[in-house]
């Protein structure tokens, strides 16, 4: 079940790209995601009424909730956009492409997880095949600044300690809750930067609100809501290593819109999947010698 919940925001979040990408060529991007994640706070916080799931936060977790709040949303959607400003989305998407790796060497520091040589293995197989793939499908857009680079290894950091957070606290909460206190949070951090933007806000087309219901039911609140649940089962490294596959699913879905592939875009892709089938794979246990 774990791993379906992950395929299914692996799915929705590679989709969601092209959504976004599409919708804030007409809408300013900041106004969006605040009308995007303000409303999935109201149906979670909904949700959550209704649930009766909620539980009593202990003083001890306050401060592991507030750095997840800011790793993800917050942290990772401003270092990300941030960064998309000052360097290309291919350069962006390669850096990301670590997060996988970095959670897997602070995974022991912070969760205790075991991790064996074999799921190393497939983690740094899949890192490879994405880096490859990355650089192959955007060869021609690399271009390294500064301040874009800095801001996409901060997006991958957030994303990093998101995971790992995650992990730790949605042993103790229901995934609900963890949910709608992300996007509460965000909505109000994201509502005060937007203020500028609602003054001159055009008006929404129909594709618009198509494009946020979208992203607020599925790339939202069910995708976090599938991601926090399946960290209760399976260590973050192992979780990341499935979502770094994140980046193929946007390139696939992009054919509908003439995008066409050559052979090594599928040589990597493959090569990436059989990366975290290793990762993911459940391990035998051999027979005590006697």
């Amino acid at each position: 079940m774990p791993y379906v919940l992950l395929i299914f925001a692996v799915l929705t979040w590679g989709v969601s790209f092209l959504v976004t990408g599409e919708a804030i060529a007409s809408f300013p991007f900041f106004p969006f995601i605040a009308i995007r994640f303000t409303l999935a706070a109201i149906i979670l916080q909904i949700l959550l009424k209704f649930s009766r799931e909620k539980k009593p936060v202990q003083k001890s977790d306050r401060k592991k909730l507030a750095l997840l709040f800011l790793a993800q949303p917050i942290g990772y959607f401003l270092f990300e956009t941030l960064g998309l400003k000052f360097t290309s989305a291919a350069n962006v998407a390669l850096i990301l492409s670590f997060i996988p790796l970095i959670t897997l060497a602070l995974e022991k520091r912070f969760n205790q997880e075991k991790i064996t040589p074999l799921q190393k293995l497939g983690i740094l197989f899949t890192l490879l095949a994405t880096m490859l793939f990355v650089w192959y499908d955007k060869r021609q857009e690399l271009t390294f600044t500064f301040w874009g680079e800095l801001f996409a290894l901060l997006a991958t950091l957030a994303g990093c300690f998101y995971m790992l957070l995650s992990r730790q606290l949605s042993k103790s909460y229901p995934s609900l809750q963890l949910t709608t206190y992300q996007f509460t949070f965000a909505s109000l951090f994201f509502l005060p930067l937007s203020i500028s933007g609602f003054i001159t806000l055009p008006s929404m087309s129909l594709k618009i609100v198509l494009s946020l219901v979208f992203l607020i039911v599925f790339c939202t609140i069910l995708a976090f809501l599938a991601v926090n649940h399946a960290l209760k089962n399976i260590p973050s490294s192992r979780a990341s290593s499935l979502l770094s596959l994140i980046p193929m699913v946007t390139v696939l879905g992009s054919l509908c819109y003439g995008k066409t592939l050559d052979w090594p875009h599928y040589l990597f892709i493959t090569f990436a999947v059989a990366g975290t089938w290793i990762t993911n794979r459940k391990q035998k246990i051999s027979p005590p010698l006697i």
